[in-house]
């Protein structure tokens, strides 16, 4: 099988795979292990060298035939509810894709639900592409595999795009996934696309931003890279219906908080992988007060424990504060060192290695989807404080089971279902 170049992805430096890549290639796994700081150090050349900027498909003549002979038609799901930030902008980038053809649904459960009047009006400025909206029945504890069920029986065709209401994407997105099913047939399960955190206007959306460009970026690239085990974000999700019919269809996922997880852990045990394109998509942060940062970080915590029990418990030694204050005092013990400068060494190597990788991670992102960013002193702070929140958010959520999504309440099973639910 012959493979376009690849290009080389290290997890701090966002030069991200490409979809060509042997799937069954072995990968370097050493930066997930305990040598952290190693590799990082390793890298540092690579990090600081010349930014090489990812081929778009209408640079590349080969990527560019292979998207015009791709005629794969595409039902783009939107599952909605209230208005989000941007929300214009995010499903405006549905009808700007650069393959087709595609269907628009946009899903929701409530007919007085705002979202309807954007949707409608983003839909007329393009006439000439399928779309509609369809009111959801509630038939999950789910509210968004409600949608994604009602989007799915409307779907005119087996590939879907479930995208997140606060999700804009680039153009070339849809046209480069398909290009990673058709360039691998029968080995891709899910095509997915890291997240950028664009815009942010308050205290708890900087936290937010700083977490999920740095710390959540950097662990997803690596997990994704390594291909130890599946690893998808629902954000945005290309995969074929029929072949999640095969495993028990959508309905399957209808009572799981991370419904994603379970999609993609599904897809995986057929031995099928994920695929990631290299383009980023943006998400806002914005009005996100402190609580609501807390918030999510308590739901994200509070889910993965019961799908991930194991990497959920040792999470907190992978946070800077907590690593360092551990490595200080076993130098101390093993080699007489003074704790104090070699944790200050630690957190300031720690702060600038996350700077670049989010310097680096940034310049990949486009102009046409990106919003605003850092400025040093705010990446400073948002850092600090992000860094600082990081165990005691971890504490509270590892005690508890309950969480809070879209004005809802739910309780965690420990298999990751939810047994019950209230509106707030």
């Amino acid at each position: 099988m012959s493979i376009l170049p690849i290009k080389r992805m290290f997890f701090w430096d966002v030069d991200y795979f490409d979809c060509e890549l042997r799937l069954h290639q072995p990968q370097p796994i050493a930066a997930i292990g305990s040598g952290r700081l190693l590799a990082e150090l390793g890298s540092m050349q690579e990090c600081l060298g010349p930014r090489k900027r990812i081929l778009k498909s209408s640079k590349n003549p080969e990527l560019e035939r292979i998207n015009k002979d791709n005629s794969v038609g595409v039902t783009i799901i939107r599952p909605l509810r209230g208005l989000d930030d941007r929300l214009e902008d995010s499903l405006t980038s549905s009808f700007t894709q650069t393959h087709s053809p595609i269907q628009v649904l946009f899903v929701l459960q409530d007919e007085k639900d705002p979202s309807i009047e954007i949707a409608n009006k983003v839909s007329s400025n393009f006439p000439n592409i399928e779309s509609s909206i369809v009111i959801a029945k509630r038939c999950a504890l789910n509210p968004k595999v409600s949608n994604m069920i009602s989007g799915f029986k409307e779907a005119k065709y087996d590939m879907v795009w479930v995208c997140d209401s606060n999700v804009v994407a680039e153009s070339e997105f849809l046209s480069l996934a398909l290009d990673c099913f058709a360039n691998a047939p029968g080995k891709v399960g899910a095509v997915h696309q890291m997240i950028w955190a664009s815009q942010f206007n308050s205290f708890g959306g900087l936290l937010e931003s700083v977490f999920i460009n740095t710390t959540h970026a950097r662990m997803y690239l690596a997990l994704n890279f390594s291909q130890i085990g599946s690893c998808l974000m629902g954000k945005s999700n290309v995969y074929s219906i029929s072949d999640l019919e095969k495993l028990g269809g959508i309905s399957s996922v209808a009572n799981y908080m991370a419904e994603d997880n379970v999609i993609g852990q599904k897809l995986w045990s057929t031995g099928k992988r994920h695929r990631m394109t290299p383009i980023l998509a943006a998400t806002s942060v914005n009005g996100l007060s402190l609580f609501d940062y807390w918030s999510r970080r308590l739901r994200w915590i509070r889910t993965r424990k019961y799908n991930v029990t194991a990497a959920t418990l040792f999470e907190p030694l992978t946070e800077c504060f907590l690593n360092g204050a551990i490595a200080s005092y076993s130098l101390e013990y093993l080699f007489n060192l003074q704790p104090l400068p070699v944790f200050l060494t630690h957190v300031i190597v720690w702060f600038s290695f996350d700077l670049v990788f989010y310097l680096r991670q940034r310049a990949q992102v486009s102009e046409s989807i990106n919003r605003g960013s850092f400025t040093p002193l705010q990446f400073l702070v948002g850092w600090f404080f992000r860094e600082l929140l990081a165990l005691p958010i971890w504490l509270s959520a590892i005690v508890g089971n309950s969480v809070s999504w879209r004005g809802i309440n739910y309780i965690l099973n420990t298999d990751g279902t939810i047994n019950s639910f209230s509106e707030l």
